[in-house]
This record gives C-alpha cells, structure tokens and sequence, in this order.
C-alpha cells in the first residue's frame, strides 16, 4: 500500500511539473515597429506620403532659397511628388517672385504650412502672398502667419499652389 502511496505521488509530482513547465512560459515581448520620421528633401522636390514630410530649397544662389513647403501626418492619404519651383510668369510688381508647388491643384486633408522668401528691401508692410486657382482663374490674398529672421513669409494653407507677391 506505501509503494502505491508513493507511485500514485510520484505521478501526481510528474502531472504537476509538466503543467507548471508548459503552462508557465515567458511570453515574448512584443515588438513594435519602428516609428518612421517624415523625410526632409532640401533640393526643392521630394516624395511625401502619409507620414508627412517637407520639402525646401536649401541653394543659397537660388531666388527660391529658403522656400518650404511642410506637410503634417495625415494631410495626404497616398504618395506625392511635391516640387517648388520659381515660375516664368509675369508679375507686375518689381521685387515680386511667382512660386509654384506642385502638384496644382492638390487639396490637402490637413494645412500645410509654407514659407516663401521676400526680399529684404521691401518694406514688412508691403509683404503679402496670393494664391491662383487656375480653374477659376481667380487670385486669392492669403493670411501671412509670420514673418520670419531668415527673410520668409510663412502660411499656413489648404493647397499645393501659390502665388506670392513681395
């Protein structure tokens, strides 16, 4: 009767060992992606998808130096290729500048915000940016959000194209 004590313990020390060792495990840490930085490009055109981005001209020898276009997380909901570049059209205006972001005509889900270089001679009164809407050929004033120490004007706007006038 002792040995079927001890063999019928033996197995019921088995029974719970093996259900501690399998039913104990670690389980593993989870692993979370890498967060993705939005990209920088500094030679007036780059790629921004989702996760933002900006784009800007970093050629001191460029009449668009300093030109930048910045794009929150969220405002386009597939990739773009966004360009800044001076226009040829005509401005009436001496010390004016027409800048062009491309894609025209993009609409964004959230505002961007862009910067447009003036040029230091003219006076901070007379600093304002426009927007052209090509389909309805209308020009647009927009709201100047600051004026910045690295001679440009920033806005904060809803689309891709723009106008400024210094």
């Amino acid at each position: 009767m002792r040995r079927i004590k001890y063999i019928f313990f033996f197995i019921i020390s088995i029974a719970f060992f093996t259900f501690l060792i399998t039913n104990c495990k670690e389980e593993p840490t989870p692993v979370t992606p890498p967060t993705q930085e939005p990209p920088v490009y500094e030679n007036g055109s780059g790629e921004i998808g989702t996760i933002g981005g900006t784009v800007r001209v970093s050629d001191p020898s460029s009449k668009l130096y300093s030109s930048f276009v910045q794009i929150p997380e969220g405002a386009l909901s597939e990739n773009k290729t966004i360009s800044i570049t001076l226009s040829d059209q005509e401005v009436p205006a001496p010390n004016a500048i027409v800048v062009s972001f491309e894609p025209t005509g993009l609409t964004f889900a959230k505002p961007v915000k862009i910067g447009l270089p003036y040029d230091t001679n003219t006076s901070l009164e007379n600093l304002s940016a426009y927007y052209y809407d090509k389909e309805t050929e209308t020009i647009e004033q927009l709201n100047v959000d600051s004026i910045d120490v690295q001679k440009k004007i920033v806005i904060e706007i809803g689309r891709a194209s723009c106008r400024e006038r210094v």
